[in-house]
């Protein structure tokens, strides 16, 4: 596996590839590489000739300065981590390659941004657009892949990729979970032996409410009874519980059966935040 810092260096090894015979999968990371993207990896392999991965730690779509700062970090491994992946080649720019001039763009993605992250990180989806408009371009994917954990994120990339016309083929890959249902994320190395434990109850309320409505319980009083769920642990807090169609992300009051619904959820162990999200079909 090559390492590219440069968009140059980069360009130069694709424009090698006979495009028309050779596929190339992208990954896009921001490192602290865990099995949730060696799912991705494997998944890209097995659908393209080559595969290329990013690390790059997006500063424009951090709304917390100290979220950003603490995003962890550690490049030596994520590369041991991708070679025996068997990626092709890994580009991990500076902010000066990717930033050479502060960023004056920004992105609108309408109603699709408005809820759910987006409703409590403003920003972050343009400075995602952003970054993937970037890397679309330098790296010219045939498929791009994210976990389905970003629910939201998968949505509105596939929004982008189609309304501009880049020609990347999303590919949303169903979330990596530990054995506990915790879904795999780089911001489970930041958590302590306690909040680890704490951190699997997210998943565990999106269980509780994906039985209910199965069996009939409204919204409104599911809604109520994840919040008591998550809140009632001094360490844990809820940044919201949301029912919402899974193509649209509008939420839903009311389930009907023609509509594929997502379960998500966001919130904190400490200071720590995570988030998840199931279909209410999936098992």
């Amino acid at each position: 596996m090559v390492v590219y810092n440069q968009i140059s260096e980069i360009q130069k090894f694709l424009s090698g590839l006979n495009r028309d015979k050779q596929s190339v999968g992208l990954v896009p990371t921001m490192g602290a590489i865990h099995e949730g993207h060696l799912t991705l990896l494997e998944t890209a392999r097995s659908e393209n000739e080559f595969v290329i991965s990013s690390i790059f730690v997006n500063p424009i779509q951090f709304n917390n300065p100290r979220d950003y700062n603490k995003y962890p970090r550690n490049i030596n491994h994520d590369i041991e981590l991708l070679k025996q992946a068997q990626c092709d080649g890994t580009f991990i720019p500076t902010i000066d390659e990717m930033y050479p001039n502060p960023s004056i763009i920004s992105f609108n993605f309408g109603t699709y941004d408005k809820g759910l992250e987006g409703a409590h990180r403003p920003g972050h989806f343009s400075g995602v657009g952003i970054v993937l408009s970037k890397l679309f371009n330098i790296i010219k994917p045939d498929r791009a892949y994210f976990g389905q954990k970003d629910l939201q994120q998968a949505v509105i990339v596939t929004k982008l990729s189609q309304d501009l016309h880049f020609g990347v083929e999303i590919k949303v890959v169903p979330t990596k979970r530990e054995a506990d249902g915790l879904a795999f994320s780089s911001r489970n190395q930041r958590l302590d032996t306690s909040q680890r434990k704490d951190a699997s109850r997210f998943y565990s309320a999106l269980k509780i409410a994906q039985k209910a409505l199965n069996e009939g319980q409204p919204v409104n009083k599911v809604i109520q009874t994840v919040t008591h769920y998550i809140n009632e642990l001094e360490n844990m807090s809820l940044e919201y519980f949301e029912v919402v169609n899974s193509e649209t992300l509008n939420p839903v009051s009311k389930i009907n059966s023609k509509e594929k619904i997502a379960l998500c959820i966001a919130g904190f162990v400490g200071e720590i935040r995570l988030l998840d999200n199931i279909y209410l079909d999936e098992n």
